[in-house]
């Protein structure tokens, strides 16, 4: 019997050393309750990285993780069977041994769920198609029996903020591509895992040098430069090279961020010219081009045909409606742009602008074929338009003499001059 006993002992031992050597400690409820309170980093470097500005944060998911050493190899399973707690408040519960040393790991972002996988806070991923939110983390050490701890958050991200020096029009679409960083490790605050990025995100209404767009990135707390490619409202590429990010810090990436033409300008402003500017929105990004060839003494058919059959630049050109004809008359006898006067048939202010931009010369300048406004044997050339569909007051095929600024309605089958316009 003695000799049982002294077997049922050793194995008593035995399974008490086998359980210290368990990597999923466990904490038996006779362990000190301690609280910790997170809130979140709220202010934001600027681009400079002098001076702070007050974010109001928003979070609504809370993540942690308890180890038993430093490098978070051995979990402690603080909560039930897991070491591993989300919830949507910012205080944790838990019991530990006071006389022991903990290392926790957090995490913070704001309905983020579709966002980050977090299921293991030592590399948090960024979801396949997913782009980056507001996120805050900390790596923190429980050494000590004080059983309520706050804490500040610190972020996980950079911001990036696009400035456009004209402004910008709210509602249009941007085109970015960088490559960004897939992952975080809360563990010790790096990023890894680079992927390329598409996509496209919507403008806000801007003044000069104020912002339209910008985004998240993972980021480290040391700094490095990522390159972006920007395209505004589908005006052209442009790339803007070592841009630096790092974490808690919003960078500004100001500039032009589209190529902008003024009345008289070439199309485009390098390369083979396709037309001249004589119309301008946006800025002068958008606006409508002339064509550097005219044809003379065409029905509105063939003028038609004409048109479909050019390609310059590849660009869909189209005969002016009337609307077009007013505004290149108006551009062409440097008076401001106006809606014509239907009663009387000329346009209602002649009074000449300062502007010094200049159709004619520039059409010159490009070879292009010189608006005509008497012929050869010295009558007035009108030029002729596409109906405006538009317009009930004139349901025909319009003319406008520009030597007078007279318009009048014809039917199909008159012989007029036509230009060509397309927009950019």
């Amino acid at each position: 019997m003695k000799r049982i006993i002294q077997l049922i002992g050793f194995w008593i031992v035995l399974l008490l050393c086998s359980c210290t050597k368990d990597d999923n400690l466990s904490i038996n409820s006779e362990g000190q309750k301690f609280t910790i309170s997170l809130m979140p980093q709220a202010q934001y470097l600027n681009g400079e990285g002098s001076l702070s500005k007050s974010t109001t944060v928003t979070l609504d998911r809370y993540i942690m993780e308890v180890y038993s050493d430093n490098a978070c190899t051995v979990p402690v399973n603080v909560f039930g069977n897991t070491n591993h707690k989300e919830q949507t408040t910012a205080d944790f519960t838990m019991m530990l041994d006071a006389s022991k040393g903990y290392t926790c790991l957090f995490w913070a972002d704001n309905q983020s769920s579709s966002v980050y996988d977090v299921s293991d806070l030592r590399s948090v991923k960024l979801k396949s198609g997913q782009i980056n939110t507001e996120a805050f983390y900390l790596k923190y050490a429980i050494n000590s029996t004080a059983s309520t701890r706050n804490v500040m958050l610190q972020r996980a991200v950079a911001k990036v903020v696009l400035k456009d020096n004209l402004g910008a029009i709210g509602g249009r679409t941007v085109n970015l591509k960088y490559t960004q960083a897939s992952a975080f490790s809360v563990l010790d605050g790096t990023t890894s895992s680079p992927i390329a990025v598409d996509r496209n995100v919507t403008t806000l209404s801007s003044l000069a040098n104020q912002e339209f767009a910008s985004f998240y990135m993972f980021a480290g707390s040391t700094a490095t430069n990522f390159k972006l490619t920007a395209n505004y409202d589908n005006t052209g590429s442009i790339d803007i090279n070592t841009i630096p990010i790092q974490a808690n810090k919003c960078t500004n990436v100001a500039g032009s961020y589209a190529t902008r033409y003024a009345i008289g300008d070439q199309f485009p402003k390098t390369g083979t010219a396709i037309g001249v500017v004589y119309s301008v929105v946006d800025n002068g990004i958008h606006g409508k081009i002339l064509s550097l060839d005219e044809k003379r003494n065409v029905t509105c058919a063939q003028g038609v045909n004409y048109a479909l059959a050019k390609t310059s630049g590849n660009k869909v050109w189209r005969l002016t409606n009337i609307d077009e004809l007013e505004s290149m008359y108006c551009a062409l006898k440097k008076i401001k742009q106006q809606t014509w006067d239907v009663a009387h048939q000329y346009p209602a202010d002649n009074t000449p602008l300062v502007a010094s931009y200049d159709i004619r010369t520039s059409l010159s300048s490009l070879s292009g074929a010189p608006f005509s406004e008497t012929d050869q044997m010295g009558y007035t050339i009108q030029y002729w338009s596409s109906s405006n569909s538009n317009d009930p007051y004139l349901p025909g095929f319009f003319i406008v003499d520009f030597s007078t600024g007279y318009i009048d309605c014809y039917e199909d089958g008159f012989v007029m001059n036509v230009r060509f316009v397309t927009d950019f």
